[in-house]
């Protein structure tokens, strides 16, 4: 398993520390619909609100993984994600997820 599906089921348990420690420290995730960058503490704190006002599970979709980055689709209650992130030393360096 990759970061990035280690990511996803940190998410789904809601288990900060372990999404946490997905990141490299200086990693970025873009949310491109929206046109923000994250840092990592920003990134989980959104995360943190998100998941206290959804209704519904997360489910992952699909996970494609070239050892170098890794792309997931999952549904986050009603909404989907889909989400490229780039790989390095076995964490997440860097990121952009699509929300619809």
């Amino acid at each position: 398993m990759n970061a990035a599906e280690r990511l996803w089921r940190g998410l789904a348990r809601r288990d900060w520390e372990a999404v946490r420690a997905q990141f490299h420290p200086s990693a970025v995730v873009e949310r491109a619909g929206a046109g923000t960058r994250q840092d990592v503490d920003e990134y989980v704190a959104a995360h943190r609100v998100e998941a206290a006002q959804r209704e519904g599970e997360i489910e992952v979709l699909r996970s494609v993984v070239d050892g170098k980055a890794a792309v997931i689709e999952a549904r986050v209650g009603t909404r989907r994600c889909a989400g490229i992130y780039d790989l390095h030393d076995g964490r997440i360096a860097a990121a952009v997820e699509y929300w619809a």
